[in-house]
């Protein structure tokens, strides 16, 4: 066994070489926010769609983003993915699949993504096999839509 350090490849080696060299597409821009809050009504079926944000193709999801929600109860499997802006499916469930809204949460948007993907350019993380460049919305569709009414809020932090 060995004693290691090890910096990561991603960031900290283009910080540490002379001249300073900023690779990572998160130092491409500041951040930008986007917030937006859905409501899902008891009266709603299964197999609806929120649209919660709107996305440039070619942005970086920032850990920081979340999804809050009130309790929807019987609420208990949303996915949250990518769709075309005209409404048609990219990949319903590429963030999120099977999230349960039935208790109030909170939840990180990057949470069933891969660690070692997840500063990937959004039609990376939507298995498209080049970039579109154009907007892509991040949807919330649910498989059981529940019972009972309640508002669904997501903060996206994005960097193009």
């Amino acid at each position: 066994m060995a004693v290691v350090t090890t910096k990561g490849s991603i960031n900290i080696e283009g910080l540490n070489a002379s001249p300073v060299v900023l690779n990572s597409k998160l130092f491409n821009s500041p951040a930008l926010r986007q917030v937006e809050t859905v409501a899902i009504a008891a009266a709603d079926d299964d197999t609806s769609t929120y649209t919660i944000a709107r996305v440039p193709s070619n942005a970086v999801l920032s850990n920081q983003s979340e999804i809050e929600n009130d309790a929807i109860t019987g609420g208990t499997d949303f996915n949250v993915g990518f769709y075309n802006i005209d409404g048609t499916v990219i990949d319903d469930n590429a963030l999120l699949d099977a999230l349960d809204l039935s208790s109030a949460t909170t939840t990180k948007l990057l949470s069933g993504v891969d660690k070692n993907i997840r500063d990937n350019q959004v039609w990376q993380l939507a298995g498209l096999a080049s970039d579109p460049k154009t907007l892509i919305d991040i949807v919330l569709t649910s498989v059981t839509v529940g019972s009972a009414a309640g508002d669904v809020t997501m903060e996206t932090f994005y960097t193009v």
